[in-house]
């Protein structure tokens, strides 16, 4: 409760480890229900200009969708473990692209090399859930992925109309793996196990490698 607020990223295997650490002694894993999601008034994470609540980090528990809060800070701690080829953008970007076009997002990068960088990455939120824009600098290629598997040109479409204004520009999970390199060997049970981890790496300010 002290180190994450919450019981929600702690599974029953880390509790039985820590009390293996504690007594020096074997504990048989004991019977246990879903975890309740207690939590500890006033805990909060702070990042950069990011600050995580309770309540951000409750959106992490079940099934629930992810906010902006934890979709941008987790972006952050992506993009820092390899900064120098890793643009994350923050999530509201899509929608200011979307609805203002190329004037309405054209500063957002003025203090970044975009074109520096190998990868750039663009978190789109579709009302019931997320999806990603990844644009691979050295491939020129623009790659959609969604967990449900939706046909959409759409998004896309929109993104590529950002890199034709651009004048150097020829062209909760997903994120991380992109970013470091690492294939795509999760499925839908892992996602229980996967949040679990998230809020862990939220909390420490640091991804788990």
């Amino acid at each position: 409760m002290q180190q994450y607020g919450s019981l929600i990223p702690v599974h029953v295997d880390d509790i039985t480890e820590k009390l293996q650490n504690v007594f020096s002694e074997s504990f048989s894993q004991p019977h246990r229900s879903e975890a309740l999601p207690r939590s500890k008034p006033g805990f909060r994470v702070n990042y950069k200009r990011h600050v995580l609540t309770m309540d951000d980090l409750g959106t992490l528990y079940g099934q629930n969708w992810l906010n902006d809060q934890i979709m941008n800070m987790y972006g952050d701690l992506v993009m820092d473990s390899v900064p120098e080829k890793v643009h994350f953008f923050n999530s509201f970007f899509y929608d200011k692209l979307r609805t203002k076009g190329y004037e309405g997002v054209k500063r957002w990068t003025k203090n970044v090399d975009i074109f520096g960088k190998e990868l750039l990455l663009i978190p789109i939120h579709l009302e019931v859930h997320w999806s990603l824009v990844s644009v691979d600098i050295t491939r020129r290629a623009i790659t959609y992925f969604d967990s449900q598997r939706t046909l959409n040109r759409r998004c896309p479409k929109v993104t590529a109309s950002y890199w034709a204004h651009t004048p150097m520009m020829p062209d909760s999970l997903y994120c991380k793996c992109l970013a470091l390199g690492e294939p795509f060997t999760f499925g839908q049970l892992d996602m229980p196990r996967l949040r679990r981890q998230m809020y862990k790496e939220l909390c420490h300010c640091k991804l788990i490698l």
